[in-house]
This record gives structure tokens, C-alpha cells and sequence, in this order.
């Protein structure tokens, strides 16, 4: 790219998101600084007059009379809405989110504060670097991906090996299929997803040629097809496990990041998350919704814009989905029926995951930059709350029964350097726990069933395993 070009880059305003010439001091839309040193300095010479004035106001005041000092009244509660007014100040800090600065009001909870579970954690010590981890079906064994290009199951309550196969991929993700395979993603120069079958640990993966940068992975719901998609390829393929078979591809004008699966008018359907980038920017994302079962494959599709950079969970009734754009630092709910309109909120600043809780009653996103989390009212879209946490969130993961949001806050460099968790729970949603782990936190998976999560520990090469203790 030329020097011309750079300098003509125009971005979204972080406060307004007016598009301005990428380097501005200052927007042209909302008139807010952009620059920190030079805000950093206007603030100081503020400061410095009503200091100025201050001083000789008392002066004043302490040469006409004397008086005795006083206790402060209690503060005035903010009347509602005022938080956004706040917000509009013109040198409020950028680096701040708006919901930083909400009051924090007492949370009437349910009795899970007053009672909350107490974890149990033991470390499973893994002799290469862990890149991912999934429990089994029966929540007995874990399943863990290393940087040596190995899958292993280990037992979650002795932390013993049990089994370990080679893989021609590194398994940056790991996805368990009908509770008995296990598909290896390399999002990385690879064209093919091996799927181990757990029944069969001495018989090498089958590999299913997807197309160049594999991209996920969804199963069908029928017990032996799954639906695969290609980044770079820009391929859906539908395949048979059992018979090891392609049965249909489809080729997709974009590429695909992400395949979601929903339960419209009593059939499955699937969401494929596609995105445009231009100079590595995200310009716009859109979902391909169409029935897998038509003839010929994916003849009829429906797409629909979901802003630039989307990340989300489908709601538990698989009619709803969250997301939350991380450029545009908002969360919407879109009822994939479409028999309402899509909805929208403010978050925190990049938010990079979004989940639903307690029957899709709260939004909840986990924003980076900001290093909170904001608690949404999903049935109006309005922020609840603003959580703070203690460090960057890189990962989250929800309990089966979708009460907790389990956290890792391993931060947003690769290799990761931040350690310990947080667990959300509670009716509204709040920071209930804090807890332990190694150097580097990830991925986090939770039980299929029951209580229980795993965090791996990039940096110290273990596996943190939680489950609850024996209640006294």
C-alpha cells in the first residue's frame, strides 16, 4: 500500500463512528480529541485554572470568616438515563466503555451468591503445550489437542493417560461429533479436518478434504453427517463419518468462518457466518441461512448482514442468536424466524464473545479492551450491568445448564501471559468467583452435563480441571 493510500485510510470514530482519516487528532463528527497527549494536556491546563481559582476562593473565604468543617451529605442517586448522559461529555476518556461508568446498584441475587458452589481444582500435567480441550460425553475423560500435533483422553478424576494419537494437524480446535468422534481444526496451511474415532484409538484419522484454511465443523443432528466449511476454499462440503463419504459441496462467493445450526419451523438449519476484509480490516459480515435436507444441496439461501465483526452463541431454543461486533462495540439479538426486528446495545470496547444465560434472559459480553463484562436485558436490549474483571478475557464457556459463564483471563497476545478465571453467575449476572490456574490460560470447555469446566494453561503445560466439591 502506498504512503498516499495510508494517509487516506479512513476509520470509524471510537466515540461516534464517524469515518475519519486513520492518524486524526480529533474527529470532525462528535469534536472529541483523539489523541491522548494532547487531551492528556488540555486537561492539565484546565486543571490548573480551577485550581488557580480554587485557591482564591479560599483565601478569600478563610480571611472574611472562619468556619468549621463538615460531613458531606450522602450522594444524590443518579436518576435513570444519566449514565448516558455522562457519556457525552466531550473529554470523557476514550479508553474507558460507557458502562464503566454506570453506578453500580445492589443486585437483588438468587441463592446461589449466598450458597455458591466451591470448586475443586486438579491440575493434569501435559508434557507439550496444550492448545485446546473438550470434555467426553460422559464428562469422565478430557480430550486435549498438543502443539506436537497429538490428541490424548485423559481421565479427569486420577489424571492418567489413557490414550494418544498422532494427527496430521495441530489441533488449534478440537469439536466432538455424536459423542464418539473427535474433529482436529487447524485454522491454519492446511486443506483437510482428521476425525479420530474414540471407539478405535490404533486406527488412524480419517481425513475429510474441506479446502484450503478449514474453517469449523457442525454435525447434522441425524447421527452420521456433518456439515464442514473452508475459509480460503470458500466450500461447504456435507459428509457421511460412517461411510467416509462426500455426499454434496456447495461454493460460496466469500468465505466462512463460522457454521451455526437452528431449529426454524421444526427443521435444522444452517447459519454460515461469512466476512469481507480489505487491507486486514473487517468491512461487513453476513449469514447464508439455508436447509441442509433440500435437494440439491443448499439450492435456497437467505442472507442477512450482521455488521463487520461478529462473534456469538445461538440461544437455547436455536432460534435466537447473539452477537457481538467487535468494531462497532455492540451487541444484537436477532431472531433468526425473522418475525422481529434485530436489536441493538453498546458494550464495552472490543467485545470478542457474547453468550446468553438463565433461558436466554441475560446477554452477557466479554469485552477486552475494557476488561468487563456487560450484562444485557435480552428481552429489551439495555445494559444491566457493567462487570469488572481483574484482567484481559480471552476465552468463555458456558455450564450445561447455562447459570455459569466460566472465564479465562489469559489476555489477547499470543503466547498468552495471564493466569486465574472468573466464574459469572447468579440472577442478574455477577462476578461470583475467582479462580486459580497456571500461566497462560486458553481455551475453556464445560461438561456436557452436570458441573464441571477445564482451563489449559499454555505457559505451564497443564490442564486445570473444576469440579465441585462434596457438599457438607
Amino acid at each position: 500500500m502506498s504512503d498516499a493510500n495510508k494517509t487516506s485510510a479512513r476509520i470509524p470514530c471510537p466515540h461516534c463512528e464517524t469515518m475519519i482519516v486513520s492518524g486524526a487528532r480529533k474527529c470532525r463528527g462528535c469534536r472529541r480529541w483523539l489523541d491522548p497527549k494532547r487531551r492528556s494536556a488540555r486537561r492539565w491546563r484546565a486543571a490548573g485554572l480551577v485550581t488557580g481559582l480554587l485557591f482564591s476562593l479560599g483565601m478569600a473565604t478563610v480571611v472574611s470568616r472562619h468556619s468549621p468543617v463538615g460531613v458531606a451529605p450522602p450522594l444524590t442517586p443518579m436518576p435513570a438515563g444519566a449514565d448516558e448522559a455522562v457519556t457525552a461529555v466531550e473529554d470523557a476518556p476514550a479508553a474507558i466503555a460507557p458502562e464503566a461508568q454506570d453506578v453500580q446498584q445492589p443486585l437483588l441475587l438468587d441463592d446461589e451468591v449466598d450458597n455458591p458452589i466451591q470448586w475443586q481444582s486438579t491440575n493434569i500435567r501435559v508434557d507439550v503445550r496444550p492448545l485446546d480441550v473438550i470434555f467426553s460425553a460422559d464428562g469422565q475423560s478430557i480430550y486435549v489437542s498438543g502443539d506436537d500435533a497429538t490428541v490424548r483422553e485423559y481421565d479427569v478424576r486420577t489424571g492418567r493417560l489413557r490414550h494418544m494419537l498422532a494427527v496430521p494437524a495441530q489441533g488449534d480446535r478440537l469439536v466432538l461429533l455424536y459423542d464418539r468422534y473427535i474433529a482436529v481444526i487447524r485454522k491454519g496451511e492446511a486443506s483437510h479436518i482428521p476425525v479420530v474415532d474414540t471407539h478405535f484409538w490404533d486406527r488412524d484419522p480419517t481425513l475429510l478434504w474441506v479446502g484450503a484454511k478449514p474453517a469449523d465443523i457442525v454435525p447434522l443432528g441425524d447421527g452420521a453427517t456433518v456439515l464442514t466449511a473452508s475459509s480460503r476454499g470458500k466450500r461447504l462440503s456435507w459428509w457421511n463419518l460412517e461411510t467416509k463419504r462426500r455426499l454434496a459441496n456447495i461454493k460460496l462467493p466469500h468465505r466462512t468462518e463460522k457454521l451455526l445450526t437452528f431449529e426454524l419451523d421444526d427443521r435444522t438449519y444452517v447459519g454460515a457466518m461469512g466476512s469481507l476484509r480489505r487491507g486486514g480490516r473487517y468491512t461487513g459480515s453476513w449469514i447464508d441461512l439455508f436447509d441442509p435436507s433440500e435437494v440439491p444441496f443448499a439450492a435456497t439461501r437467505r442472507s442477512m448482514a450482521v455488521g463487520r465483526a461478529p462473534a456469538g452463541v445461538v440461544g437455547s431454543d436455536r432460534k435466537q442468536l447473539l452477537l457481538a461486533d467487535r468494531a462497532a462495540n455492540r451487541a444484537t439479538l436477532y431472531d433468526m424466524q425473522g418475525t422481529d426486528a434485530p436489536k441493538s446495545v453498546r458494550v464495552g470496547n472490543e467485545p470478542i464473545a457474547a453468550f446468553l444465560m438463565r433461558q436466554d434472559r441475560y446477554g452477557v459480553t466479554l469485552d477486552a479492551e475494557s476488561h468487563t463484562a456487560t450484562v444485557i436485558d435480552a428481552s429489551t436490549m439495555k445494559r444491566l450491568n457493567t462487570l469488572m474483571l481483574p484482567a484481559t478475557p480471552s476465552h468463555g464457556a458456558l455450564s450445561a445448564d447455562r447459570k455459569r459463564l466460566f472465564v479465562s483471563l489469559g489476555g489477547d497476545s499470543w503466547p498468552p501471559q495471564g493466569s486465574g478465571a472468573v466464574v459469572i453467575g447468579g440472577d442478574p449476572p455477577q462476578v461470583m468467583q475467582r479462580l486459580d490456574t497456571g500461566r497462560g490460560v486458553t481455551r475453556v470447555a464445560t461438561r456436557r452435563e452436570g458441573h464441571g469446566a477445564a482451563i489449559i494453561s499454555y505457559v505451564d503445560r497443564q490442564v486445570t480441571v473444576l469440579t465441585p466439591r462434596d457438599a457438607k
